[in-house]
C-alpha cells in the first residue's frame, strides 16, 4: 500500500507535468521543437508518475511497463490512428 505522502508526491509531480503539457499544447507553435519533441518527453515521467499515484509493487518493473506504453503511443501516432478514429 501507497503511503499518503507517497501519493501526494507523485500526485503533486502528475499536476505539474499536465499543466506543463496543456501549456505547450495551447501556446507553443507546431512548428518548433518544444511542440514536436518536449511533449512527447514529457509524457513519459507524467505516466510514471500517474502509475505511481496507484501502485507501489515493482518498482523495478515501472520503467520497463512505462516505455512500453510509450512506444505504443508513438506507434500509433505513426499509423495516424487518430485520423481513422
Amino acid at each position: 500500500m501507497q503511503t499518503k505522502k507517497g501519493m501526494l508526491y507523485y500526485g503533486l509531480w502528475s499536476l505539474g507535468l499536465l499543466i506543463i503539457e496543456i501549456l505547450i499544447g495551447a501556446f507553443v507553435p507546431h512548428s518548433t521543437w518544444l511542440r514536436a519533441y518536449g511533449g512527447d518527453i514529457l509524457v513519459i515521467p507524467l505516466i510514471y508518475c500517474l502509475i505511481r499515484i496507484f501502485i507501489q509493487a515493482l518498482p523495478r518493473l515501472m520503467p520497463f511497463v512505462v516505455c512500453c506504453i510509450g512506444f505504443l503511443a508513438e506507434f500509433l501516432q505513426y499509423i495516424h490512428l487518430a485520423d481513422m478514429l
